[in-house]
């Protein structure tokens, strides 16, 4: 999901989209879907039914690598440390 993509269903402006979910939530929109994303990842991690790529895939993250610096951003852990902590 996309701001540009809220803003033509909902008919306004994707900026104006972004500075009022900015008002309410106190997150720009791709902070909050990062955060959304990270949660998941956190439990499909927990589940130990997936590997790092495919927790990766179902979240729309084409590369592992780059869903794996997000997720020590948001964490403090890769998901391969997370997993050893659980």
């Amino acid at each position: 999901i996309t701001l540009k993509m809220i803003a033509v269903e909902v008919h306004f402006s994707k900026d104006y989209i972004g500075k009022l979910f900015k008002r309410k939530t106190g997150y720009n929109f791709n902070e909050y879907v990062t955060k959304i994303k990270m949660e998941h990842a956190k439990h499909l991690i927990r589940s130990g039914a997936f590997k790092n790529y495919e927790v990766s895939e179902k979240l729309g993250y084409s590369k592992p690598d780059y869903f794996s610096r997000l997720f020590k951003k948001y964490t403090g852990y890769t998901p391969a440390e997370f997993k050893k902590i659980l």
